[in-house]
């Protein structure tokens, strides 16, 4: 169970930004009724054992009180001391079990309190219902500002516009807030002020669950899910179609080394994908949202951890798509910046710099 929850955890972003969510839950029911039918069978040696220690329980005072008995016979003690034990023996070796009690009560409240805080959270997530808005603005960002709790200003005064169907590579210094506007975009976090349009839609105004299905993220530390990896190609689908997976893989330059693997595209991945190397994952990541087939792409480092012939592969995929998907792309890497129309600085809107850069 705890497994299951740690993936959960772990996944949170993919799963939410890919409709995992039903999925997720039966594999959480199938993990609870297992816990609980090894609880049961927890219960009945606890009950066992539970017996015997009351005997060990009521054995002790007998123990205690002839060890008194001894030490009147011998001149140790008196008979009011010795009467004084016989009455205390009970009291004595329950305290021990009444500390045992209250240390199992205090650390099942301190679980229940964490688990009761995250199951009333506010989901924020409705129908997805997709119904994608004509016009040409796919982003816009005006004024925003943006920051993690007590961790000051991430993003200020940030302003920029992105069209359907443009390329745009989003630079600047690390910790400058790349990743966090494309987070922005997927409604993962909500601005302090300014506003936020997607498809010309004010971000508010999205069915949240409906602005994920539009949108596909290639993160730079993706996370796999224990199944297949023709399962963690296709997730949140539950009709996986094998002929788009293959497909996907083969433009995220993921097929060749997908097929070499013993049981192929059936290949059970391990637990965190574990059984995989950094750049494999990373691709298997690329191939997840080129199945999607979203309308705007978001890649954070996407091609970071992989060789240059699969970069080249998959670079020359994100050429085929440019004019078809909005492609969002944050890289330090020189190459990828050939692929773009344009570039955005980010990280420095609030000095009234102009950050929208031309290629060229």
């Amino acid at each position: 169970m705890e497994v299951k929850l740690k993936d959960i955890l772990d996944g949170i972003v993919t799963i939410r930004l890919y409709g995992m969510r039903d999925s997720m839950e039966e594999e959480i029911d199938k993990s609870s009724r297992n816990l609980c039918r090894a609880g049961i069978r927890w219960a009945r040696v606890s009950g066992l054992l539970g017996g015997m220690n009351n005997a060990t329980h009521y054995l002790t005072d007998s123990i205690l009180i002839f060890a008194a008995g001894l030490l009147f016979l011998g001149g140790e003690l008196s008979l009011p001391e010795l009467i004084k034990v016989s009455q205390m023996a009970g009291g004595i070796v329950g305290v021990f079990h009444v500390s045992r009690i209250l240390i199992d009560v205090q650390r099942s409240l301190a679980g229940a309190q964490r688990v009761f805080g995250v199951l009333d959270t506010t989901q924020g997530e409705e129908s997805g219902e997709v119904k994608i808005p004509v016009g040409k603005t796919a982003v816009r960002f005006e004024s925003v500002i943006f920051g993690y709790s007590g961790a000051g200003t991430v993003i200020s005064n940030a302003g920029f516009t992105v069209e359907k169907g443009e390329a745009v590579a989003l630079i600047g210094p690390s910790g400058g807030g790349k990743s966090t506007v494309l987070r922005l975009i997927q409604g993962l976090y909500r601005a302090q002020s300014g506003s936020i349009e997607i498809m010309g839609v004010p971000l508010e105004e999205w069915d949240l669950t409906a602005l994920r299905n539009i949108t596909s993220l290639v993160p730079q530390e993706p996370v796999l899910f224990p199944g297949s990896i023709a399962a963690n190609i296709a997730i949140g689908d539950d009709n996986t179609d094998m002929a788009r997976v293959e497909k996907a893989a083969k433009a995220a330059g993921a097929d060749g080394f997908i097929r070499d693997l013993p049981g192929g595209y059936e290949t059970t991945v391990a637990e965190r994908g574990d059984s995989l190397s950094g750049g494999q994952r990373q691709r298997i990541a690329i191939a997840r949202a080129l199945y999607r087939d979203s309308p705007i792409l978001l890649l954070d480092e996407a091609t970071s951890a992989v060789d240059t012939a699969s970069e080249a592969i998959i670079h020359d995929t994100l050429r085929q798509l440019k004019g078809e998907k909005t492609i969002l792309l944050v890289t330090h890497r020189a190459s990828a910046l050939d692929l773009v129309d344009r570039m955005i600085t980010i990280g420095d809107f609030s000095e009234g710099k102009n950050k929208v850069k031309l290629r060229g």
